[in-house]
């Protein structure tokens, strides 16, 4: 008896595509985050609040509402963009792979904003002021040593949020179900 029946070629493909979208919207998620926690430090009122309140719109939204919206509202959007300047165009799709990263790298982006932004400000001031001291001024402290204080408490910040959202989505899934 063939345990897969025959769909093994399908089921590595598609764990494969999962593991694709996985990596890269991870990537592409802690850029958003680092600029999401740069936003929120700023000391422009008006950058910190759009920190803040991308981070607060990305962790209030559900995960799959977020993919819905940019596959779809980005399709639409993208077919009025395109309508603006050729006339007959048509209908312009959104790829469903970029989509998929760009929405799931946005969710993970307003985590990691929080995570590395608490990170940052929870770095004591004794070791500023030591960079400092050595003559490493204006950030360069933290480019000349890569094992700075906020380094070590990201480390274990990513699996925790990973594991939050693995815990969300399978108590999701029990209330649907149940």
């Amino acid at each position: 008896m063939d345990l897969l029946q025959g769909w093994g070629d399908e089921i590595a493909h598609g764990t494969l595509l999962t593991m694709k979208v996985a990596v890269l919207s991870l990537l592409v998620g802690l850029c958003w985050g680092m600029l999401g926690a740069l936003a929120q430090m700023s000391p422009n009122r008006a950058v910190a609040s759009l920190g803040r309140g991308f981070s607060l719109v990305m962790r209030g939204t559900p995960e799959l509402l977020v993919i819905l919206i940019v596959y779809f509202g980005g399709t639409v959007a993208l077919t009025k963009a395109v309508s603006l300047f050729v006339a007959d165009f048509g209908f312009v799709e959104v790829p469903p792979l970029q989509a998929g990263v760009f929405a799931l790298s946005l969710v993970f982006g307003g985590y990691a904003a929080e995570v590395l932004r608490g990170a940052w400000q929870s770095v004591p001031s004794g070791v500023i002021e030591a960079g400092h001291s050595l003559g490493l001024g204006g950030g360069r402290h933290v480019r000349q040593d890569p094992s700075a204080a906020a380094h070590a408490l990201c480390i274990a910040r990513p699996r925790q949020q990973l594991d939050f959202a693995a815990q969300g989505y399978l108590a999701d899934l029990d209330r649907r179900f149940a």
